[in-house]
């Protein structure tokens, strides 16, 4: 039995199929919800799905969502993508679930280009974030590490030497059998 999606996802569908396709529509690449009047969207659209007529409180439940904010559009476009939000793929929506607010809050600050260039370098974690402390994020020696992937290579990051144990933090706790670190892979 397929899981249904989650309320907000549910009412995204539900707009998509009843609202005009002049004011919130598909993308083109049919994983994207794209509002493209947003004065009509805000007054007519969002009071008859949401308790709300906010438009950045929309944002924000999107956010919430994983949903990432496609750049380089028209000004009066205004395009979210999700890799989870198919079109005429609602089993899939089932895998959209709300981040908790402080998670969501870094994807929320991450835009997605409309399309990546060759040499574009993507970063990927490769253990679970719950083996990751917060002295991680905020140990001098790994921001310097992770600022080209973060800033791109020609940002100057004016942070102190490492240290020679700068991971030892990280794998204190964590069993010999426990792999961080980060891959760059150019797509």
């Amino acid at each position: 039995m397929a899981t249904k999606p989650a309320p907000f996802v549910h009412q995204l569908l539900r707009m998509l199929k009843h609202e005009p396709e002049d004011v919130v529509a598909w993308g083109p690449d049919d994983h994207s919800l794209e509002i493209r009047d947003r004065t009509r969207f805000v007054q007519a659209v969002l009071p008859r799905y949401f308790r709300h007529t906010r438009f950045n409180s929309f944002q924000r439940q999107l956010n919430y969502y994983g949903f990432q904010r496609v750049k380089g559009l028209p000004k009066a476009t205004t395009r979210y993508w999700h890799a989870h939000f198919e079109k005429g793929r609602v089993g899939a929506m089932s895998l959209i679930q709300r981040i908790p607010p402080s998670r969501a809050l870094t994807t929320q600050a991450i835009e997605r280009p409309l399309m990546p260039s060759a040499e574009q370098p993507v970063a990927c974690w490769t253990a679970s974030p719950e083996k990751a402390t917060p002295a991680a994020a905020n140990d001098a020696s790994l921001q310097r590490l992770l600022a080209p992937l973060l800033y791109g290579s020609d940002v100057a990051v004016d942070l102190p030497a490492p240290s020679p144990s700068w991971l030892d933090h990280i794998f204190a706790d964590a069993g010999s059998s426990t792999s961080i670190g980060f891959e760059t892979v150019l797509i």
